[in-house]
């Protein structure tokens, strides 16, 4: 089983998250990765984390991170 989303209080706010911090993440392809928060963004579907990992980046939703490390 997938490590408890950040914490058992169930939400995920965006306050938690500023640039910088490293995350774990679990992409779509169900891929766990260890990630660097380059920028928020906010859109129209809400708000998106991009993040950097080795030598790609992506834009994940707040429910597919899965613990904050740092």
């Amino acid at each position: 089983m997938v490590r408890a989303r950040l914490e058992s209080s169930g939400k995920i706010r965006m306050s938690d998250f500023k640039v910088g911090p490293h995350v774990t993440v679990q992409l779509p392809v169900g891929r766990l990765v260890d990630a660097e928060i380059k920028a928020i963004i906010e859109t129209t579907e809400g708000i998106r984390l991009q993040v950097s990992f080795g030598a790609e980046t992506a834009r994940i939703y707040l429910w597919q991170v899965i613990e904050k490390l740092s």
